[in-house]
C-alpha cells in the first residue's frame, strides 16, 4: 500500500511553493477590491460577509457530510476550531489595517509579520521549520517589508494601522499552523477550509447583523463581496491548502510575502500610490526571499526520487518461476549451474 503513494508525492514539493505563491498573488488584490467598496463600509462587516459567502461556496463545492465529519472527529475538531477563531481575528484586523494604513503598508506589514510569528510558534512547539534557509529568507523579507512600510511619504499616522497589521500577521500564523495540523491528521484540505470558513463566518455573523448593511445591497458592494468570496477565498485558499500538504508552516508563511509585493505593485500602478527608492529596494528584497525559498526547495526534489528508482530492482518475481519448475529450491545462483549440467544425462541414455 505504501509503494503507490511514494511516486505520487514526488511532484508535490515542486507544486507546493507554486500553489502558495499563486494564492498569495490572488490575496494581493484584496486591497484593490476593498478600495472599490462604498464609502463607510465597516471592516468587520466586510470580513464577516466574505467569510460567510466563502464558506457557503466551499461547502457547496465539497461534500457537507465530510465537513461535519471533520468537525465531529476528535483528532481534527480542535485544530479546525483554533483555525476558525484565528481566521475571524485575521479578517477583521486585516481589513482594518488596509483602511487605516493603506493598501501597500497594511498588507506588507501584516504579511511580513506572518513568517516571524510562524517561526516562533514552530520553535516553541519543537516542530522545526526554522532552518538556515528560512532564517535568511525571513530576514530578507522582513527587511523588505520594513522598507516598503517606511516608503510612504504622505505622512499619514500609521500606528493604529500597523498594530492591526501585526495582529493580523500573528492570527494568520496561528491559522496556518492549525490548518496544517488538521491536514496532517487526515482531513482533506478543501474540507478543512470549508469548515474553518463556516465557523469563522458564524463567529463574525453578529457583527454583520449589528453593523449597517446598506452597502452590501449596492452593486459595488455585492460585486466586491462576490469577488472576495469566489476568487480570493475559494480559489486562493484551495491552492493554499494544497500547498500545505508538502510545505512547512514557516516556509509557507514566508512564501505568502508575495501578497505584499503584489499589493505594492497594484497600489503604485492602479491606485497611484507614490513609490520611493526604499519601496523599490524593499520589493526586490521580497522577491529575493521568495526565490531563495523556491529555488532551494526545487533543488531538493530529485533527492527523494533516487530511493524509489533504486528500490525497483528489489522486486524478484523470477523466484516464483523457479519454484514453478520444481528445480529452483536453491536460492543462490551458484547452485543453478549443476542443475543445468545434469540435463546432459539423457544423452547418455540415447547412446544405449
Amino acid at each position: 500500500m505504501s509503494t503507490p503513494s511514494r511516486p505520487s508525492r514526488t511532484p508535490h514539493p515542486a507544486a507546493g511553493p507554486a500553489a502558495i505563491v499563486a494564492a498569495a498573488l490572488i490575496w494581493g488584490t484584496n486591497g484593490l477590491a476593498a478600495s472599490l467598496l462604498p464609502a463607510g463600509s465597516p471592516a468587520p462587516a466586510v470580513a464577516a460577509a466574505r467569510l460567510l459567502a466563502g464558506g457557503v461556496l466551499l461547502l457547496a463545492l465539497g461534500r457537507p457530510g465530510r465537513v461535519w465529519a471533520v468537525l465531529g472527529h476528535r483528532a481534527t475538531r480542535r485544530p479546525v476550531a483554533v483555525a476558525a477563531v484565528a481566521m475571524a481575528v485575521y479578517q477583521a484586523s486585516y481589513f482594518a489595517a488596509l483602511d487605516r494604513a493603506g493598501v501597500a503598508v497594511g498588507s506588507v506589514v501584516a504579511m511580513a509579520a506572518v513568517p516571524v510569528f510562524a517561526g516562533l510558534i514552530a520553535a516553541v512547539r519543537g516542530r522545526g521549520g526554522t532552518s538556515g534557509t528560512w532564517l535568511a529568507a525571513t530576514s530578507l523579507a522582513v527587511a523588505g517589508g520594513v522598507l516598503l512600510g517606511l516608503g510612504r511619504p504622505d505622512g499619514r499616522p500609521l500606528l493604529a494601522g500597523v498594530l492591526c497589521a501585526l495582529l493580523a500577521g500573528a492570527s494568520y500564523a496561528i491559522f496556518t499552523t492549525a490548518c496544517a495540523a488538521a491536514i496532517r491528521r487526515g482531513a482533506d484540505s478543501g474540507t478543512s477550509m470549508a469548515a474553518v470558513f463556516l465557523l469563522a463566518g458564524l463567529l463574525l455573523a453578529p457583527v454583520l447583523v449589528a453593523a449597517p448593511t446598506g452597502w452590501l445591497f449596492t452593486g459595488r458592494g455585492a460585486g466586491v463581496i462576490g469577488y472576495l468570496a469566489a476568487v480570493s477565498t475559494v480559489g486562493a485558499y484551495l491552492l493554499y491548502g494544497r500547498g500545505l500538504r508538502t510545505v512547512g508552516v514557516a516556509t509557507a508563511s514566508t512564501l505568502t510575502l508575495a501578497e505584499g509585493a503584489c499589493a505594492t505593485v497594484i497600489g503604485v500602478l492602479v491606485l497611484r500610490e507614490p513609490l520611493t527608492t526604499r519601496s523599490v529596494i524593499g520589493l526586490l528584497l521580497l522577491v529575493a526571499a521568495l526565490l531563495l525559498l523556491t529555488v532551494r526547495r526545487r533543488r531538493r526534489i530529485p533527492a527523494p526520487a533516487v530511493p524509489t528508482q533504486r528500490a525497483a530492482p528489489i522486486r524478484r518475481p523470477p523466484r516464483s518461476r523457479s519454484q514453478g519448475r520444481g528445480r529452483g529450491r536453491g536460492r543462490g545462483r551458484g547452485r543453478k549451474a549443476p542443475h543445468r549440467r545434469r540435463t546432459s544425462r539423457p544423452r547418455v541414455n540415447s547412446r544405449r
